[in-house]
C-alpha cells in the first residue's frame, strides 16, 4: 500500500480548510484541487509548467462551487466519494509508476482521471489532459526517483515522454508544448534523450531554422545553445 508524502499530507490538510471556507462538511476533488495549488512543488509545478494561472483557477473553482450550509467539520477527515475515487486513482498512477509514496503529482493526475465538473471545467481551461500531465511530470523529474533496480524502466519511460514532446511540437508547426519554451526542450532532449530521438529532433531543429515562427536572432541564439550543448556533451 503506498503512504503519502508531506506534499500529499498538507494538501488535505489545506483541503479541509477550503472545504470550511466554503461552508461544506467534506472534502470533495474541488477542495483537494485548491488544497494542492497551495502546496509548493509537486504537482503545483506541473500545472505552472503548462502556464497556469493559479490566481484565475482558485476564482473558477470557487465561482463554479456552490456554497455549503457552513458549520464546523467533523474531527475526522470527511471525504466524499469522487474525492475517494480521486484519491484511489493517485495511488494507483503512483503504483504504476513504482513509486512507494503517493504525493502531488499523483493527486493531480487522480483530478484529471476522475470525472468531477468543476475540476474538469478548471482543468481544461490550461488543456491540461492526463498524457501532457504525465510526460511534463516525467520529463521534468518531478516524480520521485524510484531507486536503482527501477532505472532502465525509468529511462524508457523517459525517453517515451520526450519522444511525445517532438511530436507535439512538430505537430504544433515548431512550437513546443505550451509552457516550454524552445531551450528548455533542447535541455531535456540533449540532457535526458537517447539516438532513437535524433531523427526527431533533426526534423524540430531543422522546423525551427527555416519556418517563420523564430525571428532571425532567436534562431542565431538557438543554434548557439545547441552548439553550447553539444560542446558540453564532447567535454
Amino acid at each position: 500500500m503506498n503512504r503519502y508524502d508531506d506534499q500529499a499530507r498538507l494538501t488535505f490538510h489545506l483541503a479541509r480548510e477550503e472545504a470550511n471556507r466554503l461552508g461544506h462538511a467534506q472534502v470533495g476533488p474541488e477542495h483537494l484541487l485548491l488544497g494542492l495549488m497551495r502546496v509548493e512543488g509537486g504537482g503545483r509545478d506541473v500545472l505552472l509548467g503548462l502556464g497556469a494561472d493559479l490566481d484565475r483557477m482558485r476564482e473558477q473553482v470557487r465561482a463554479w462551487t456552490l456554497p455549503g450550509p457552513g458549520g464546523a467539520m467533523n474531527e475526522a477527515p470527511a471525504i466524499t466519494p469522487p474525492a475517494r475515487q480521486v484519491m484511489e486513482a493517485a495511488s494507483q498512477e503512483a503504483r504504476a509508476l513504482r513509486s512507494p509514496i503517493t504525493s502531488t503529482p499523483h493527486i493531480l493526475l487522480g483530478l484529471v482521471r476522475v470525472e468531477h465538473p468543476v475540476t474538469r471545467r478548471v482543468l481544461a481551461s490550461v488543456q491540461a489532459d492526463a498524457q501532457v500531465i504525465m510526460d511534463h511530470a516525467r520529463a521534468k523529474g518531478i516524480l520521485p526517483a524510484q531507486g536503482a533496480q527501477q532505472q532502465a524502466q525509468e529511462r524508457a519511460q523517459q525517453v517515451q515522454a520526450l519522444r511525445r514532446l517532438l511530436e507535439e511540437t512538430l505537430g504544433r508547426d515548431g512550437t513546443p508544448p505550451a509552457g516550454m519554451t524552445e531551450d528548455e526542450l533542447m535541455a531535456l532532449v540533449v540532457g535526458g534523450g537517447d539516438s532513437s530521438l535524433i531523427s526527431l529532433f533533426e526534423d524540430v531543429v531543422y522546423r525551427w531554422m527555416t519556418g517563420d515562427g523564430l525571428s532571425e536572432s532567436r534562431k542565431h541564439a538557438v543554434l548557439l545553445l545547441l552548439i553550447n550543448f553539444a560542446m558540453q556533451k564532447r567535454g
